[in-house]
């Protein structure tokens, strides 16, 4: 799933260094990979992982002392909802870059919402 910050970094270097044109490209390969991996392959693992890992690790600590470790139904369940929780904030990120991409469509330049204008003072 990182692969996705080799284009949006190379995105931020070609727009510091003047190539705008180049930026949009990185940056519209950023997007293309960060839905297909974030929103796609993510939520595939994650339903088989939610479906499935109940069935294979069937929470019995008991009959099987010999494991070193034992997850039980509570602590699949709780790291169920922390991976789901992710998925709530990729969704967030998601809304976000769409912003970003939009205002390339429609004509501007990727900026970084998140940077500071020294002009502001």
């Amino acid at each position: 799933m990182d692969s996705g910050d080799i284009f949006l970094s190379g995105a931020k270097m070609l727009k510091y260094c003047g190539f705008e044109h180049l930026c949009d490209i990185a940056f519209v390969l950023f997007v293309i990979n960060w839905i297909i991996l974030r929103h796609g392959c993510y939520n595939l693992v994650f339903y088989h992982a939610v479906t499935k890992a109940m069935k294979i690790m069937d929470g019995n600590c008991i009959d099987h002392p010999e494991n070193e470790i034992c997850y039980t139904d509570s602590a699949m369940n709780f790291f169920f909802i922390l991976l789901g929780g992710l998925q709530i904030i990729t969704i967030f990120w998601l809304f976000m870059i769409l912003r970003v991409a939009w205002k390339v469509i429609s004509g501007n330049n990727a900026e970084d919402v998140r940077s500071d204008d020294d002009d502001s003072e």
